[in-house]
């Protein structure tokens, strides 16, 4: 009998909150998991339906210049289908502002799929229907954190890699998160229950029916940094994805290898990733130090200068709301 049609991950983040060292973690799950690396970005940065142009002055280098939201979803859907009948689920890491039109811009469904007028309360890119073929679970990380690491990126020693030419909070991707999260828990595309973070015996592997709905799974990355193998278990439980204590490893060199396959796909370094292509493992002990409000302040002026900390302590600021908005649903560790 063949193994049934598995709904492809689409595992969901906004900017700097560990979701490809996450990634990286089913990378190496290689005899469970078929992983796809941000595929609506190729959409959405470099095909004729592209949201914006950051990329412009390298998009025929990319080789997927000609990725509409159609050939994307399409693609995602021809791989699931061979991995499932392989027994294996497709684990899929994205950005949430990729299926969601460029900061300040109307909602309009791209003309691949059909060009029409948006759906009433839907503020994707998405119609509903592309939406219910996906199963989704999602990232968040403190904008305390998260916000200094997008800083870096706009600074002059980094900026002509990263391209991010100047730091603007539309960046941060937290508000298009929410309102993923709010619509999908709306539409019942996900929800009502909720993934704790507590471990069943005898669920490793088990079988979700995602025809019936979804948990809503969010995890804290700085729970992931903190207590990986636990949050990875309990992620892995939600969704039905085989948990194997050495996903967490990765340090031989056709790990690596396949890593930088998978990651680094595009015609040209990314340097979002230059650092998690570099790591091995991930395994306990890590995360941020804890310092309360006052003192990440003062190591914000420390190494940007008084300029630089009042940017981003008005950018944490901003998001604080829509951090709190998606936190409240994170499995708890």
């Amino acid at each position: 009998m063949e193994p049934p049609y598995r709904k492809p991950i689409l595992h969901l983040s906004h900017a700097r909150a560990c979701s490809t060292a996450f990634e990286r973690i089913f990378i190496a799950n290689e005899q469970h998991v078929e992983p796809i690396h941000e595929p609506f970005g190729d959409a959405y940065w470099m095909g004729p339906e592209t949201q914006l142009d950051r990329y412009a002055e390298v998009r025929d280098k990319s080789g997927v210049q000609d990725k509409t939201y159609r050939i994307v979803i399409d693609d995602i859907e021809r791989t699931a289908k061979k991995a499932s009948a392989e027994g294996k689920h497709v684990f899929i890491k994205d950005m949430a502002f990729f299926i969601f039109p460029a900061p300040g811009e109307k909602v309009r469904i791209p003309p691949s799929l059909g060009g029409m007028l948006p759906e009433p309360g839907n503020p994707t890119l998405l119609p509903k229907a592309e939406l219910k073929k996906f199963h989704f679970t999602f990232s968040v990380r403190h904008p305390r954190h998260a916000v200094p690491s997008y800083y870096r990126l706009a600074l002059p020693k980094s900026k002509d890699k990263s391209k991010v030419a100047d730091f603007n909070t539309d960046d941060a991707g937290y508000v298009e998160l929410r309102r993923l999260l709010e619509y999908l828990k709306s539409e019942g595309i996900i929800g009502p229950k909720v993934a704790t973070g507590q471990l069943k015996d005898g669920a490793n592997g088990e079988e979700k029916d995602t025809d019936a709905g979804v948990e809503i799974c969010v995890l804290d990355a700085d729970d992931l940094m903190r207590k990986p193998e636990e949050v990875v278990q309990a992620y892995c439980q939600s969704t039905g994805i085989v948990y194997d204590p050495a996903m967490l490893d990765w340090g031989n060199e056709y790990d690596q290898e396949r890593a930088t396959r998978v990651i680094d796909r595009w015609g040209f370094h990314n340097y979002f990733h230059h650092g998690v292509l570099k790591t091995k493992s991930f395994r306990s002990g890590g995360g941020k130090p804890q310092r309360d409000e006052k003192d990440d302040y003062q190591y914000w002026v420390s190494e940007f200068g008084q300029e630089g900390a009042d940017i981003i302590q008005h950018a944490v600021d901003l998001h604080l709301d829509d951090y709190n908005a998606i936190k409240q649903y994170a499995m708890e560790f």
